[in-house]
């Protein structure tokens, strides 16, 4: 049974080509929507369109760094001269460098900023610019809403107390009761069920992991943890 039927909406999610935003296309794809595929790679953009068709699906490339802000504004003006209205927003993608603050340079921090943050602006800026106008579309902002600190808080409830029409906000928690009072208070709770052992595996070895029970088992069992 389907809980939502997408078909004729078009979802941009950015990061697509592969890894986690592949999937959440994927799943996008399933539900009915045709995806904007997207990367910095055209080449993988290329393959991940023409597998999403190959699986029945409907997919169009647009590659684009997302921290770079004329390749955006650039990458929007693309679709609109193609008539591709974008619907669905999900700013995937993100960075992370696993070594201690101590030794990270400041330019690794301003990486981090430019590609978790500011893209996300500039993306969702660009996006709810066409969006506004139709009356319609959905913006996801995918984050670990639990270290949102007082400031992004407030200027999430400054968002909230005057929203574009037709734009959602989409906040992912692996703790909800971590969420900040003042933001959990104006939430809707939606509870997600947590992928079966198997599934985790099979995606973790689709991503190159060589042994995923291994690391399933060092995570007590816990996909979620894994993942």
């Amino acid at each position: 049974m389907k809980l939502f039927d997408l078909s004729g909406r078009t979802a941009l999610v950015t990061g697509s080509s592969r890894g986690l935003g592949r999937a959440m296309a994927e799943g996008l794809a399933q539900a009915g929507a045709r995806i904007v595929v997207n990367g910095t790679d055209p080449a993988k953009v290329g393959e991940a369109v023409a597998e999403f068709k190959a699986a029945g699906h409907q997919a169009v490339p647009c590659a684009f760094n997302v921290t770079d802000e004329a390749a955006i504004v650039k990458a929007f003006k693309d679709l609109d001269a193609a008539k591709i209205e974008v619907d669905i927003l999900v700013n995937n993608a993100g960075i992370q460098f696993r070594k201690p603050m101590v030794e990270l340079d400041t330019s690794d921090w301003q990486r981090v900023i430019d590609t978790n943050l500011t893209s996300a602006f500039v993306i969702g800026r660009e996006a709810a610019k066409r969006m506004i106008p139709r009356g319609r579309g959905k913006v996801a902002v995918l984050h670990p809403a639990e270290a949102l600190n007082l400031q992004s808080a407030s200027a999430l409830l400054k968002t909230l107390e005057e929203p574009a029409a037709g734009t959602r906000l989409v906040l992912t928690a692996g703790d909800p009761a971590q969420l900040l009072a003042t933001v959990r208070s104006r939430c809707q709770r939606l509870q997600l069920p947590a992928p079966a052992p198997g599934e985790a595996a099979a995606w973790l070895t689709a991503q190159g992991v060589l042994r995923p029970e291994i690391l399933l088992a060092a995570c007590s069992g816990r996909p979620l943890d894994a993942l």
